[in-house]
């Protein structure tokens, strides 16, 4: 059977006091819940001051 890294970029608007650890790891949980899915991990992370950024609601 074959398998396949799929890389998925997702950005979080979250408090300050929200470690995002946690949310990532929260993340993961969900999706290993899903049928095929082996493996779900955090590699890497990176905060933005916020800037402005309004995204759609």
């Amino acid at each position: 059977m074959r398998r396949t890294d799929v890389f998925v970029k997702v950005e979080l608007e979250h408090e300050d006091w929200e470690r995002p650890e946690d949310l990532a790891e929260e993340i993961c949980r969900h999706l290993r819940k899903l049928h095929g899915v082996r493996l779900a991990e955090l590699s890497s992370y990176v905060t933005h001051e916020e800037s402005g950024f309004r995204g759609s609601s």
